[in-house]
C-alpha cells in the first residue's frame, strides 16, 4: 500500500512478543567487507530450516550489533536468546540489489519522521525477515522493518 505519508509500498504490522535464538556479530562498518557477518549468517542458515530473522542495533559510533536467528532454538548451548516485546513495525518487502537496502531504510526513516512517529530503537533499529530465501541472493528478497511508535 502507498499513501501520502509513506510514498512506497509498505505495511504497518503489529507483532506479538517473540523470542529469537541465534548468534551475534558485532563490528565496525569498515569490517563488513571482511565477510565476518556474512559467514555468521551462512553458519546460522546451515543450522536451521526455520525462517531467518536479523535484528540490528546501531549502538556504537563506528558500527552495529546484528543478531541472526529464528524463533526456534536449534543453535545449541552457545546461542543467544533475545525477546522482543509486542510492537508495531513499518515493513517493506524489498526485492533488488543488496546495495539498495541502505537507501530503502533511509526512505523509511524519513517517512517515519514525516508521519509524526519515531523509531522505537529501545526495541532495535532494524529487523530483516529473510523467510526461507537465500540471504545472499541477488536479487535479494527480504522484508525490511523498523519498529515504530507514535510521538
Amino acid at each position: 500500500m502507498k499513501d501520502a505519508v509513506f510514498p512506497f509500498d509498505h505495511e504497518i504490522v503489529s507483532l506479538p512478543e517473540m523470542t529469537l535464538y541465534g548468534r551475534v556479530w558485532e563490528g565496525a562498518y569498515s569490517e563488513l567487507p571482511e565477510g565476518g557477518l556474512q559467514a555468521l549468517i551462512a553458519s546460522v542458515k546451515a543450522m536451521t530450516s526455520a525462517p531467518l530473522i536479523g535484528v540490528s542495533w546501531n549502538d556504537r559510533p563506528d558500527g552495529f550489533r546484528y543478531l541472526i536467528g529464528a524463533a526456534s532454538d536449534e543453535f545449541g548451548a552457545d546461542s543467544i536468546r533475545w525477546t522482543a516485546p509486542a510492537h508495531q513495525l513499518l515493513q517493506v518487502s524489498y526485492q533488488g540489489d543488496p546495495a539498495g537496502v541502505t537507501d530503502t531504510y533511509a526512505k523509511m526513516m524519513d517517512a517515519i519522521s514525516a508521519a509524526n512517529m519515531r523509531m522505537a530503537t529501545e526495541i532495535c533499529h532494524h529487523r530483516e525477515g529473510y523467510g526461507t530465501h537465500d540471504p545472499f541472493a541477488n536479487p535479494l528478497h527480504v522484508k525490511l522493518g523498523i519498529p515504530i511508535t507514535p510521538l
